[in-house]
C-alpha cells in the first residue's frame, strides 16, 4: 500500500507522481514506512491531468440599435461538475463577438462565442442568438401644444408634424406619420374631430410615427390644440428693420394678422 501524489493540481506543470510507502508486513516481504517512488511523465506519458470538461450557456441579452454590445456572462450548465473549491468564476470566461456585430448592426439575433481562460477547464460555450438587437426609439419632436385659427381643416392641425425623425448619430430617418382622436391609436382622425370648434375651446390629437427603417420602433404622442380667431401662422411684424447696438435695453415690435371679422389684432 501506498499514497500517491501529484507534484501539481494543474494541467500545465503537473507532470509527476510521487509514491509514498506505508509500513506492512505480510510473508517473507516487508515494506518501511515513508519510502518514495516518483514516475515522471517523460518515463510514463499517462502521468498528466487532463483539463476537466463542462459546459457553459451565455446568458441571452438585449441592446437597443446603434448601442455598443454590453458585458457578457454565462452559467455552467452541463458537463463535469467543478474541481475541487473551484466555482464559475474560476473558469475566467471571456465572452464576444463576431468583429462585425457592432453598433451598426441591424435588428436580429447574434452568436456570443466563449473562451476558456483557466488552462484545467476546457468544454463546450452555447452562445447561439444569444445577443438580441432590438429597434432604437428615434427623436421625433412634435410640439405638445398649438395654437389654430378657427375652422381650419384637419390637414392644418396635421401639417404640424414632421417628415422625418433623427437617429443614431443624427441620422435622418424617413416615416410616416399618422393621427388618431384617441389615445389607444386605434380610430383614425377626421374631419369631424375639429371641424365646428369655438375660439378658447381645446382638442388633442394623437399621432403615431412609424419609421420606414425596421432598425427603428415607432414613437407616439399627443397634442392638444388651442383654437384661436386669426391665424397665428401668419404674423406680420409692422416693422422689418430693427437697429441695436451692443449693450442697449431689449426692444419690442409688434405684429398683426388677420381675424375673421376683418379687424386687426396686435
Amino acid at each position: 500500500p501506498c499514497t500517491p501524489a501529484y507534484n501539481s493540481k494543474d494541467v500545465a506543470s503537473a507532470n509527476s507522481i510521487t509514491f509514498t510507502t506505508n509500513a506492512i508486513t505480510t510473508g517473507n516481504y516487508s515494506l518501511a514506512d515513508g519510502q518514495t517512488v516518483t514516475i515522471t511523465s517523460t518515463e510514463n506519458e499517462n502521468v498528466k491531468i487532463v483539463k476537466r470538461s463542462v459546459t457553459v450557456t451565455v446568458d441571452e441579452v438585449q441592446r437597443p440599435y446603434g448601442q455598443a454590445n454590453p458585458t457578457f456572462t454565462g452559467r455552467r450548465t452541463g458537463g463535469m461538475p467543478f474541481g475541487e473549491g473551484d466555482t464559475y468564476d474560476d473558469l475566467h470566461m471571456t465572452f464576444y463577438t463576431a468583429s462585425a456585430v457592432n453598433e451598426n448592426c441591424d435588428v436580429g439575433t447574434y452568436h456570443v462565442y466563449g473562451d476558456f481562460g483557466n488552462p484545467n477547464y476546457t468544454g463546450t460555450v452555447i452562445g447561439t442568438d444569444k445577443l438580441r438587437v432590438v429597434p432604437a426609439a428615434p427623436t421625433y419632436v412634435v410640439d405638445s401644444t398649438k395654437q389654430i385659427k378657427k375652422g381650419s381643416a384637419l390637414s392644418v392641425f396635421t401639417s404640424i408634424a414632421p417628415a422625418k425623425a433623427t437617429g443614431v448619430g443624427g441620422a435622418d430617418v424617413a416615416g410616416a406619420v399618422s393621427w388618431y382622436s384617441d389615445s389607444e391609436h386605434s380610430t383614425p382622425a377626421q374631419e369631424g374631430d375639429v371641424s365646428g370648434l369655438a375660439v378658447g375651446s381645446t382638442v388633442s390629437l394623437y399621432w403615431k410615427f412609424a419609421p420606414s427603417n425596421t432598425n427603428y420602433k415607432d414613437v407616439t404622442g399627443s397634442t392638444t390644440f388651442e383654437i384661436v380667431d386669426g391665424d397665428p401662422q401668419n404674423v406680420t411684424f409692422t416693422s422689418t428693420t430693427v437697429n441695436k447696438v451692443y449693450g442697449d435695453a431689449a426692444f419690442d415690435m409688434t405684429a398683426s394678422n388677420d381675424k375673421d371679422d376683418g379687424g386687426a389684432i396686435t
